[in-house]
């Protein structure tokens, strides 16, 4: 019986080509977050609707095109296209809990540590 290798459909990627598409991803989870970013905080009336659309086709968007680079370039493209995407919401959550503590400790610190506030 001949052995039969594995079949591999799966592209090898360049370094650049890997850092392409995680630009890619960080682009569209950059243009979320910004959109969001403006959008914030939530005015009286039906712009508090917006606000979930717009994740959930940010969301829609990022199925459709992972599928699409899945279809013609393979896994690892894939990958490194949501770790963009992932990243550039992290990177978002982390400025806004900065801020946050930021405020928080000049808030409620003594003057006497020189981090009151003004």
């Amino acid at each position: 019986m001949p052995s039969e290798e594995p079949t591999t459909t799966e592209r090898v990627l360049t370094p650049l080509a890997q850092g392409l598409f995680a630009t890619v991803g960080l682009a569209l989870g950059g243009a979320t977050v910004i959109t969001l970013s403006e959008m914030y905080p939530p005015r009286p009336g039906p712009i508090w609707l917006v606000l979930p659309a717009v994740a959930a086709v940010s969301l829609i968007v990022l199925l459709v095109i992972s599928i699409a680079i899945y279809r013609r370039v393979g896994e690892l493209a894939t990958q490194w296209f949501v770790v963009g995407y992932a990243a550039a919401m992290m990177l978002w959550g982390s400025v806004l809990i900065g801020e946050e503590t930021v405020a928080f400790v000049r808030d409620r610190m003594p003057s006497t540590l020189g981090v009151a506030g003004v």
